[in-house]
């Protein structure tokens, strides 16, 4: 599924699974605010690290992009870099928040990529709270961006639980 300039749309008990294209649900630039994604049951979805694939990828210029009570597994790279797999990756824009999500057996759980100051002039602000996140090969959380709320989340059998650092490769 890929969502080009979509605002306040809801999407609502999907399954998506077996995409071997990079990502399963995408939030295109240009757009793609306000919406809310639940209930999605995402999983093996993969390709090639490089194309940083996901379970749910959301791109530049969206904001307040609600990401809530979800399943996302089995999210893997076909090749190049795995640290760029994330069963949620999210590529700047502002104010997404993420809670209550099952995410597991994936290289990272959720990653912020890219943070820089947004269109607005404002710093990047994310938000991820009650997710349960397990089966991570690399982390579990990488909020990408100082400005950024992570609590109340639980994660296990991670190669690393939340990573604060200030790259954004």
């Amino acid at each position: 599924v890929i969502i080009l300039s979509a605002d306040y749309y809801v999407f609502d008990g999907l399954e998506l699974k077996n995409n071997g294209n990079i990502s399963c649900f995408v939030i295109e630039q240009s757009g793609g605010s306000g919406n809310i994604l639940e209930n999605l049951y995402i999983h093996n979805c993969g390709g090639n690290g490089g194309g940083n694939p996901a379970g749910i990828k959301i791109k530049e210029s969206s904001y307040r992009n609600i990401i809530q009570n979800n399943h996302i597994s089995n999210i893997y790279a076909t090749g190049g870099n795995t640290s760029n797999v994330a069963a949620i990756m999210i590529f700047g824009g502002n104010r997404h928040v993420i809670h209550n999500n099952l995410i597991h057996d994936s290289s990272t759980g959720i990653r912020y990529k890219h943070p820089a100051v947004t269109e607005t002039g404002e710093p990047p602000s994310f938000e991820v709270y009650r997710n349960i996140i397990y089966n991570i090969t690399t982390f579990g959380i990488d909020p990408g961006t100082n400005n950024a709320l992570a609590y109340q989340n639980i994660i296990y059998n991670a190669g690393r639980g939340i990573v604060i650092d200030d790259i954004d490769t």
